[in-house]
């Protein structure tokens, strides 16, 4: 789809200067509308395993119980539970009594959302938590990328945090990028318009806070990373073609809202429209 792109730009660029303005407006119309149908394609034909969900309108509970067993990435409640922990931010050991939430499914078996709380060390003698029930919707939430490791994403002011093979997404988000976040949440009735971080069961798809798509002039550039306008941040992993641009060169940029140092949009990506200013890209030499 991008290499088609690439080609009716350059088709048209070639072309001369009369009524520019016209078929820029119009190609980045049509630009739009195809980059939408491509992702949506795109995200059809690679994701063909869908993974498990807490389903919507769930009654979500929170329980109590006591680690029995502690694996690599898994830990068992009471003996029986079982819960992956690969998602886990708390630090999980046997006999620790912890908070945690859960749905029982179609075949009443107990499934275990998240840990809310380790309460240390069981001593056998505590009170337990009455157990309270909750609905599950779903909810917009806005977050900033803290950072990424390896796959999963990790998000400010809170523990959430999620794997990018679990979720629905069509760029990979790299530490300053706003995200808006569809998520499944526990609500509570006694306080319907109060609902944070702190609910959320899941995140189920992800996207930019703010996006545009627009020609640009590369005005700087390091060897690494550049600027486009003077106020989009792009770097090597960026640029569709086997080229990068480099000053002066005429592109066409997709950027979403993020935190660049002084920048505040990033290009996630670019084609080349005018490749008279710009060299081949060094292949990465592993030695």
């Amino acid at each position: 789809m991008w290499a088609f792109l690439t080609s009716l730009f350059k088709y048209f660029y070639e072309k001369d200067d009369e009524g520019e303005d016209v078929r820029e407006k119009f190609l980045t119309d049509q630009l739009i509308d195809l980059k939408l149908q491509a992702e949506s394609e795109e995200f059809y034909n690679d994701n063909t395993l869908v993974p498990d969900v807490v389903p919507k309108d769930m009654v979500c509970f929170e329980k109590s119980g006591v680690i029995t067993l502690c694996g690599e990435d898994y830990i068992l409640i009471d003996g029986v539970t079982y819960y992956d922990t690969t998602s886990c931010l708390h630090n999980l050991n046997i006999n620790d009594k912890i908070l945690y939430l859960a749905y029982t499914d179609n075949n009443d078996k107990l499934r275990v959302v998240r840990i809310l709380e380790n309460q240390g060390q069981c001593w056998g003698d505590e009170e337990w938590l009455d157990e309270k029930s909750f609905n599950v919707v779903h909810h917009l939430f806005v977050g900033q990328v803290e950072y990424r490791k390896e796959r999963y994403v990790h998000i400010k002011g809170g523990d959430l945090k999620f794997s990018l093979d679990d979720v629905e997404g069509s760029f990979i988000p790299i530490e300053g990028d706003w995200l808006e976040m569809k998520c499944t949440v526990q609500q509570n009735h006694e306080k319907l318009m109060d609902i944070t971080m702190n609910e959320i069961l899941e995140v189920l798809s992800f996207g930019p806070v703010r996006r545009k798509m627009k020609t640009a002039v590369v005005t700087d550039w390091s060897g690494s990373h550049g600027i486009l306008d003077r106020q989009i941040y792009y770097n090597t992993s960026t640029c569709v073609d086997t080229v990068m641009p480099h000053v002066g060169a005429k592109v066409m940029v997709e950027a979403i809202e993020s935190d660049q140092g002084k920048y505040s949009w990033r290009a996630i990506k670019l084609i080349i429209l005018d490749n008279t200013t710009t060299t081949f890209r060094k292949k990465f030499d592993p030695s």
